[in-house]
């Protein structure tokens, strides 16, 4: 066991390493006002006893100035500064928990729609409060512990499981980029949710693929409509974009043929949630293929530079009720667009299945595809829309590759 109040180390049998042993703070005070210290056990990588104790004294110090809110700038460049020359590690980078959420805050409002990112600021300030003095500590300090507290004391107030949920989903986009930074290695926000809290009455459900192979089918040249009318030919286009890309039916719908890159392979659709930040996701071997026979049939006079002309200024609720009323019955889904459980539209019930689903229908196959989590988000846009940064060379190539691990039409 590790005692006292000064910091020191110890060798288990068999070990090589020592391992530190120093006081870190709870976050709490004694009845005098005083930071209460738990102890902490941790690896130092080292084998030199000297060089050991070195690094518990340092990680201590900066424990105490956590403590008493004398965390700085100048803070962490020390402390960065005496673990590297005493374990020889080259560490870039230890960042304050505030600053780099005051940052990420700022980075989000000049993306995020207004009302979206006023209800993200509500619930990062909830967090900031919660965390109080622990705020001006490093971010390496946030532990899915932590996260699970504060999950816990947002239930004891009161709050609904779905809102809480809600606010755990911002906090998981605030830690996804810093894990993206290389300031985390883990999102200590994923997982964590209230478990049995009641879903939302208007949750869509997704395609399967072979349901969307075969409207895709169907709304082929030649292709009849459930009245006999011959199918708008944007359709086929329309669908093919929306199930490769997950975007949303006005990004779709308004894309344009600047925004298709047939050398690098991608294409770039207008976020309406983001104040009109382009997000270029790499193009699945079918739609790249669609899209280019659809560029040689295309006439530059008449089309105003959209890939689907006759789509790109029609009303979101016309294309959705043909969607409901046409579309859909040539595979066999008929459904009636809502329904209300009392007379005001409280609890309101969409129907299961619209053009949205296809938004939520990609990234699901790319879950069955084995496409890890992280990477779902970035090809959809999901959770994380700051797309401004955009994609490294080498991300890029590897959203490509996880992209086209779903089937071909």
């Amino acid at each position: 066991m590790c005692r006292g109040l000064v910091a020191s180390v110890k060798r288990f049998p068999g070990s090589e390493n020592w391992y530190a042993c120093y006081k870190v703070p709870t976050g709490q005070v004694d009845f005098k006002g005083r930071p209460v210290f738990r102890r902490l056990q941790r690896s130092t990588g080292v084998s030199d006893r000297g060089r050991a104790l070195q690094l518990a004294i340092t990680h201590e110090r900066a424990a105490v100035l956590v403590a008493e809110k004398r965390w700085s700038e100048q803070s962490a460049h020390r402390f960065l500064t005496e673990i590297n020359a005493i374990s020889g590690v080259a560490v870039t980078q230890v960042q304050q928990t505030d600053q780099f959420i005051q940052n990420w805050l700022q980075a989000k409002k000049r993306t995020a729609a207004p009302k979206t990112w006023s209800n993200i600021k509500s619930v990062v300030d909830d967090f900031r409060e919660w965390l109080g003095p622990r705020k001006t500590g490093p971010l390496l300090d946030i532990t899915p512990r932590q996260i699970a507290e504060f999950r816990d004391a947002e239930l004891a107030a009161g709050k609904a499981g779905t809102t809480i949920n809600k606010a755990l989903s911002f906090l998981g986009q605030l830690f996804d980029e810093a894990v993206m930074q290389g300031a985390l290695e883990k999102n200590p926000a994923r997982g964590l949710r209230v478990k049995g809290a009641k879903k939302r009455a208007q949750k869509r459900l997704p395609f399967t693929f072979e349901q969307f192979r075969e409207l895709v089918r169907r709304t082929g040249p030649g292709e009849k409509g459930t009245h006999g009318g011959k199918t708008h030919p944007d359709w086929q286009t329309f669908l093919v974009v929306t199930g490769y890309t997950g975007g949303r039916q006005q990004e779709v719908a308004r894309l344009t043929w600047d925004r298709v890159d047939f050398s690098e392979k991608k294409i770039g659709l207008v976020r309406t949630k983001t104040g009109g930040e382009v997000h270029w996701i790499p193009m699945h071997a079918s739609l790249l293929k669609h899209l280019e026979l659809r560029s040689k049939r295309r006439n530059p006079k008449s089309d105003a530079g959209f890939v689907m002309p006759g789509f790109a200024n029609s009303e979101e609720r016309i294309l959705s009720k043909i969607f409901r009323e046409t579309i859909l019955p040539r595979i066999g889904i008929s459904q009636p667009y809502a329904e209300r459980t009392d007379e005001k539209g409280v609890g309101r019930k969409l129907a299961a299945y619209s053009i949205h689903s296809l938004r939520h229908s990609l990234p699901t196959w790319l879950n069955d595809a084995g496409v890890p989590e992280m990477m779902r988000m970035r090809i959809v846009g999901h959770e994380d829309e700051d797309v401004s940064r955009g994609y490294t060379h080498t991300e890029f190539q590897q959203a490509a590759r996880e992209l086209n691990k779903i089937p071909n039409l």
